[in-house]
C-alpha cells in the first residue's frame, strides 16, 4: 500500500511543531492537522508542488510503500524505491547534541561542500 508520509520529512527537517508551521504557510487546520498526523490521503498537485519547494523535497519523498503480499514484496518490484526503514526517521537536531562542536562544525562544513 502506498500511503503519504509527512512525519518523516518534518522530522527530517527538524519542524518541531508541524501543524504551526503548515498552518503559517496558509493551510488550514483541518488540512495541517491531519497532514501533520499522517491521516491524509490525498493532496493535490498544486500542494504537492508548494510544499516540495518549501521542504526542498521531490514528490517521492512524501510517498511510503509496505507491500500488501509476500508476492508484491520482490526485489524487481519498482515501488521498491518508496519502501523506507524505520531507521530513516531520526531527529537530526537531536543527533547532533551528542557529538563535540568541533565534529558538528566539520559536517557542516563537508554538507556545504556537497
Amino acid at each position: 500500500m502506498l500511503t503519504l508520509n509527512f512525519k518523516r520529512i518534518f522530522l527530517l527537517r527538524g519542524i518541531a511543531n508541524p501543524n504551526t508551521y503548515l498552518r503559517n504557510l496558509g493551510f488550514s487546520q483541518n488540512v495541517a492537522t491531519r497532514m501533520a498526523n499522517n491521516q491524509i490521503t490525498e493532496l493535490s498537485v498544486k500542494r504537492i508542488n508548494q510544499l516540495c519547494k518549501l521542504l526542498n523535497v521531490t514528490p517521492a519523498d512524501f510517498f511510503d510503500w509496505t507491500p500488501d503480499s509476500a508476492e508484491e514484496d520482490r526485489p524487481d518490484n519498482p515501488m521498491q524505491i518508496y519502501r523506507r526503514r524505520k531507521a530513516e526517521a531520526v531527529n537530526l537536531q537531536e543527533e547532533l547534541k551528542k557529538y563535540p562542536l568541533e565534529l558538528v562544525q566539520n559536517i557542516l562544513e563537508g554538507l556545504k561542500e556537497k
